[in-house]
């Protein structure tokens, strides 16, 4: 029953696979409108005042984050030290479903709080599930719910509209990872092991067209589907880079 459960769950997946996945996401809102929200209990100091007042101008975000025209989603200010000259306030800007970490140096003149430089890295990241991934500049992260069995979704796409990976976890013997591990379907082929950085993967390729990799964990499994129809470099560069809490 496993089986059939199995083919019956990927047979009637594969029409999405095949075309990249594209209806599986809805327009996600292009609002520039900035959430703010800050992580700290104590109140506010006049120089985390002064990052939120610059944060909610920013003009020149495309030169700070290097992203032509990011969807900005919210920012969250979580972390701030400093004294009444000089301060550091840390940042997560937050493009689409993914975050960059910036850290706003600002000092006193006379009255004013002025903001004299912000640094970081431009990585893009998305974490999930207690897995965090970096990804390409041009990639966004949606979260998606396309199968009911599954423990969590989500999905990259370019911001030109197409679609890159899908990542599932599911639990321990599920059908994806039954039919990716052990290649008991037809539609299931060239089953193996890779090795992506420090990690092995279970691989297959499903229809000759979608390479998948299946990270086993001890409750559950990391499920990954190629669906670029590339040299999968991006996405195994992506793999390589991942960081899983606790493990």
């Amino acid at each position: 029953m496993l089986l059939i459960a199995g083919f019956l769950t990927l047979a009637w997946m594969s029409p999405f696979f095949i075309s990249r996945g594209k209806a599986w996401y809805g327009k996600y809102a292009t609002s520039k409108e900035v959430e703010k929200k800050v992580v700290l209990n104590k109140k506010k100091s006049e120089y985390i005042l002064a990052a939120e007042k610059y944060l909610d101008e920013m003009e020149n975000v495309e030169e700070i984050l290097e992203i032509a025209e990011p969807v900005i989603t919210k920012y969250e200010i979580t972390n701030a030290t400093g004294n009444n000259e000089n301060a550091q306030v840390d940042v997560r800007i937050y493009v689409v479903n993914s975050y960059v970490e910036k850290t706003i140096h600002v000092a006193r003149n006379n009255d004013l709080w002025e903001v004299k430089k912000v640094e970081g890295s431009n990585d893009l990241i998305y974490e999930r599930n207690g897995i965090l991934l970096k990804h390409p500049i041009n990639w966004e992260a949606y979260s998606t719910e396309n199968n009911a069995d599954t423990i969590s979704e989500w999905s990259f796409k370019t911001r030109e509209g197409e679609s890159k990976a899908i990542f599932f976890i599911e639990k321990k013997g599920g059908n994806f990872s039954e039919a990716f591990i052990n290649c008991n379907l037809d539609s299931v082929t060239n089953c193996g092991e890779k090795e992506i950085g420090k990690r092995t993967f279970r691989t297959a390729k499903f229809q000759d067209l979608i390479r998948t990799y299946v990270l086993e964990g001890v409750e559950s499994n990391l499920v990954v589907l190629d669906v670029s129809g590339g040299d999968a470099s991006e996405l195994e560069e992506i793999l390589d880079n991942m960081k899983i809490q606790n493990n």
